[in-house]
């Protein structure tokens, strides 16, 4: 598909993409783009920066609720991207599934009578000290 990209960059002049006017045309900017990213070879630095820029540049038009929008997608490619690399590697992705053992413990000593449970009359009975 870079391939292909290449070809149609060859032919095609940025400044065919003055009047941008449908979602296509933004796609279509897109597209181009970052094939021409990839297609320099440069070192991922550069391609940061220019990513921060855009973001940059454009955000002063994007509301609130858009940019939290991207964000989430941003999230979804990072997950997914973890994700891929751990598979990589050969390690599941940790479960981060909360703990309770204090919890258990507590029942557990609770069960076998070794707490010390006050009736309630026994444990305000200092009341009238303070």
């Amino acid at each position: 598909m870079t391939s292909e990209i290449s070809k149609d960059l060859e032919n095609t002049n940025l400044n065919d993409y003055e009047l941008l006017e449908t979602e296509k045309d933004f796609v279509d900017l897109s597209v181009l783009s970052v094939a021409k990213i990839k297609e320099s070879n440069k070192p991922l630095k550069f391609t940061m920066a220019y990513m921060k820029k855009n973001l940059e540049e454009l955000c002063d038009n994007i509301e609130t609720n858009r940019v939290d929008e991207l964000l989430r997608n941003l999230t979804t490619l990072f997950n997914k991207k973890r994700k891929e690399e751990s598979e990589k590697q050969g390690k599941k992705p940790k479960s981060k599934v909360p703990t309770i053992q204090a919890g258990k413990a507590i029942d557990s000593a609770a069960s076998k009578g070794k707490l010390d449970v006050y009736e309630e009359e026994e444990y305000f009975s200092n009341e009238d000290e303070y």
